[in-house]
């Protein structure tokens, strides 16, 4: 059953079904269309294609302790690992190794130069593949969204479990390997 309430100003106003107060009298306000008019406006200035090729580049992950160089490969975009804050494996004192992979005659290979994603085109400037963590030695399934030419989302998932990372785009980075 729907109540009607007088506020102050006398306007009859209905509970909506959702508990929001709408007055039946006063048609809604021309101001709430104003988000959509400018998001369709971002969109504009902001095409699809030029999204596709923000993807391409060197980017930063969101703790800082890698970065991956994302480039074309065929209709794919594929990302290896170009530089890493730790280069150098403290316990060993050599370059880091895969010693997390799941696969045992992996374990050796350095994560320098290691390809971790492998993403397809998907809808709305999104990409999606799976993406390799060599800190766990896991592959999870996930999706690439642009949220600007210069921040991404990475969003992986493993089994029911979700977790989202933002990269920043690395200008000027020459992809020189850090040894």
């Amino acid at each position: 059953m729907r109540a009607l309430l007088y506020f102050p100003a006398g306007l009859p106003m209905v509970r909506a079904t959702s508990g929001i107060m709408v007055n039946r009298n006063v048609p809604p306000p021309t101001h709430t269309l104003r988000p959509t008019f400018a998001a369709a406006a971002l969109f504009a200035a902001f095409p699809a294609s030029a999204q596709t090729s923000d993807l391409f580049g060197t980017w930063q992950t969101g703790d800082g302790q890698a970065r991956i160089r994302v480039e074309r490969c065929g209709a794919n975009a594929c990302g290896s690992i170009v530089w890493l804050r730790d280069p150098v494996d403290r316990m060993t004192g050599r370059p880091q190794v895969d010693d997390k992979n799941q696969d045992p005659g992996k374990r050796g290979r350095p994560i320098l130069g290691l390809q971790i994603l492998t993403m397809r085109p998907g809808a709305n400037g999104t990409w999606s593949g799976p993406i390799y963590n060599a800190d766990d030695g896991n592959t999870y399934a996930t999706t690439i969204t642009l949220q600007s030419p210069s921040m991404l989302t990475v969003r992986g998932c493993f089994a029911l479990m979700c977790g989202d990372d933002r990269w920043t785009k690395v200008e000027g980075e020459r992809n020189e390997r850090r040894r």
